[in-house]
């Protein structure tokens, strides 16, 4: 029986290859048509007009033969779509449509750039009684002072900031479960808006992104309330509880700047260990940096055991560290019983001049 001229073929490539020391001959293979590539459309991705070259096994000469030739697909036409364009504005007198009007009056403009490009800031701890809520607030004042508008989420189960704000002008609503409070800086008229959500909306949501949209439902709502007041984009803080591992590890997924006040006890000594680890636990997990800061809060210059406790914690910390710490003082807590903001002791305590001075720093940390 005669052998048919593929059977031959293979034998042929067999007895010139068998003495071959590699276990398999590599042949050149056909180049790969990108996907994006579009066929049929003149100067854009057309095939070549050239002969295609063609890929053979070697024969027995060792010169390529013309078996297993590979040829491109043939061209064929292919409609491409692309998508409208922006019709334009048409010129001359606008045209008057009441009903579309109306239809529209009750919502409020997009701001020209995108709020996800507002800075944010979280005030963290492991620890509760730190000063967070106080050290919002101060910075909250020094960019109103300084004609920048805050937006100021406060995760907190009791709210202090009706005390911290107290003697402002203030305006309260509330919109979509959330109650939003627009105080304002007198001597600018800067607004500081302060939005608390309902607690129950974040519990019992650990290892979801509940607190990503939530700050981006409420950055969406303030969008118009700042994009129409005419001051510049806000400074958004995150007043944010003591949080686990879990939380914080959501947490850094919306904000890359932390600051953490800490107070000069054995406590907070631990607390900033810990959260450390966590830090970088999660940066590593997450492939990515973030910036925390720390300043010590109720120190006491003269304290023997405040002074070592401050040498470990900058030891431990260098430049994460504020250079600026807040001294102990009352002075705060006995304006708020006598019915004062922290407006109006201000020049009187060398405790609001030291957060303001830290307001200052970390704000220009946040602009740079």
């Amino acid at each position: 029986m005669s052998l048919s001229s593929d059977i031959k073929r293979v034998l042929e490539i067999f007895h010139a290859t068998r003495d071959d020391t590699l276990p398999y001959r590599e042949f050149e293979k056909p180049p790969l048509r990108s996907p994006e590539t579009t066929y049929g459309r003149e100067g854009e991705g057309s095939l070549p007009s050239s002969p295609s070259p063609a890929f053979g096994l070697q024969g027995l000469s060792g010169k390529s033969g013309s078996s297993s030739v590979f040829l491109p697909p043939p061209q064929r036409s292919r409609k491409v779509f692309r998508p409208l364009e922006a019709p334009q504005a048409a010129g001359g007198e606008a045209e008057e449509w009441p009903g579309l009007k109306a239809a529209v009056s009750d919502l409020i403009p997009a701001l020209p750039s995108p709020p996800s490009k507002w800075p944010l800031l979280v005030l963290c701890s492991l620890a509760g009684g730190s000063g967070r809520s106080t050290l919002s607030s101060v910075l909250a004042i020094e960019n109103a002072r300084h004609g920048r508008p805050c937006l100021l989420i406060d995760l907190n189960e009791t709210s202090l900031y009706p005390y911290l704000f107290m003697n402002f002008r203030h305006e309260e609503s509330v919109r979509m479960g959330r109650s939003w409070t627009f105080h304002t800086y007198e001597p600018t008229g800067i607004p500081m808006v302060v939005v608390r959500p309902d607690p129950e909306e974040l519990r019992g949501n650990e290892g979801s992104d509940a607190l990503s949209r939530l700050r981006d439902e409420i950055v969406s709502q303030a969008a118009g309330i700042f994009g129409n007041s005419g001051h510049p984009d806000p400074f958004v803080l995150i007043d944010s509880p003591p949080m686990t591992r879990q939380e914080l590890k959501e947490t850094l997924r919306i904000s890359s700047m932390f600051l953490s006040p800490v107070r000069p006890d054995l406590p907070s000594l631990v607390s900033v260990k810990d959260m450390e680890k966590s830090f970088d636990r999660l940066e590593r997990e997450e492939n990515r940096y973030c910036e925390r800061f720390y300043v010590l809060n109720r120190f006491i210059p003269d304290h023997p055991l405040h002074q070592d406790i401050y040498e470990i914690i900058r030891q431990i910390l260098s430049r994460r560290l504020c250079p600026f710490v807040i001294p102990e003082d009352s002075t705060v807590e006995l304006a708020q019983a006598r019915g004062e903001s922290l407006l109006d002791v201000f020049s009187e305590t060398s405790a609001a001049i030291s957060m303001a001075e830290v307001s200052r720093w970390i704000s220009a940390k946040l602009a740079g």
